[in-house]
């Protein structure tokens, strides 16, 4: 009997190679790889506790069901595990990622910042996480949001965080002083310089070294800046309020609205189709319903 051997072509060795691979071109047992399982066992978990509260007939069956939810803090504590293992790596950074979109709130949320700032505050990426700290509260976000600002090479990461720094301390410059605390651990507590002082010394350098970056098709930073900054200053002497229909991005219309403040003329068409202003109505109580068909 005879044998032929034949030599693995170039094909059946890539073959082979993809297989070890998953398909994707990473090692089966790497990072990247364990995340995306991780991600898709959080999914199959979830579409499977959706259908079951579907299918739920009954008082009971919708308790049962509810013992299937899976648990974002569970699986944050799981994703955390990743990160810690190749901190620099880019799935790392997915998975802190994700602990910062499905369990914002609690101590994984809190390390999950504070490995950003740690080992990711150089990522291109970073600005997608920043846009969520808005509006957080937290001593680790806020850290996150000046260590980006500070160390940043990417100058689009520094203008979200310079703007989102802004939004936090405008709204801590709002909040009354922590209770909890007594008055001379509030004094320690204190920051050098007062939020709303800070606030509108970050909204000015927004619009000064960021104003020409895009935030939004037809927004820059510097809209944002003088919306900020308006907001900050609302007895700043603007000008007369604008209809609706002006575009400046300027105009008290769109920008620096407070409460108590005289309300922007809203002219268009009655559900009649007549021409109507909102100016006609002053001195009587109107109800304003904002709605479309999206």
């Amino acid at each position: 009997m005879r044998y032929v051997w034949l030599a693995p072509t170039p094909l059946v060795m890539f073959a082979v190679l993809l297989g070890a691979t998953g398909g994707t071109g990473a090692p089966a047992d790497s990072l990247a790889t364990k995340y995306r399982d991780l991600v898709r066992d959080f999914q199959a978990r979830q579409l499977a506790f959706h259908k079951s509260i579907n299918r739920a007939m009954s008082d009971a069956d919708r308790r049962k069901a509810l013992t299937t939810k899976p648990s974002p803090a569970e699986y944050a504590e799981r994703f955390l595990e990743l990160a810690r293992a190749n901190p620099k790596d880019e799935a790392g950074f997915d998975a802190l990622n994700w602990v910062l979109t499905y369990a914002p709130h609690g101590p994984e949320s809190d390390e999950a910042l504070e490995l950003l700032a740690r080992e990711h505050v150089e990522n291109k990426r970073l600005g997608t996480v920043l846009q969520k700290l808005l509006t957080w509260r937290s001593a680790p976000a806020e850290d996150l949001l000046r260590e980006a600002l500070a160390r940043s090479p990417h100058r689009e990461v520094r203008a979200q965080a310079c703007y989102a720094l802004a939004t936090v301390l405008t709204a801590k410059a709002r909040r009354p002083p922590d209770s909890d605390l007594e008055a001379g651990d509030q004094e320690a507590a204190a920051p050098a310089k007062p939020p709303r002082e800070e606030a509108e010394a970050l909204y000015e350098t927004l619009a000064s070294d960021y104003g020409d970056v895009r935030f939004v098709r037809r927004k820059t930073y510097a809209d944002l800046a003088r919306t900020g900054l308006a907001r900050l200053r609302p007895k700043a002497g603007r000008p007369e309020t604008p209809s609706v229909g002006d575009d400046d991005p300027g105009s008290s219309a769109l920008v620096g609205l407070e409460v108590g403040m005289r309300v922007p003329e809203i002219a268009g068409l009655d559900t009649n189709g007549r021409p109507m202003r909102l100016s006609e109505y002053r001195g009587a109580v109107v109800v304003l319903d904002f709605w479309g068909h999206w």
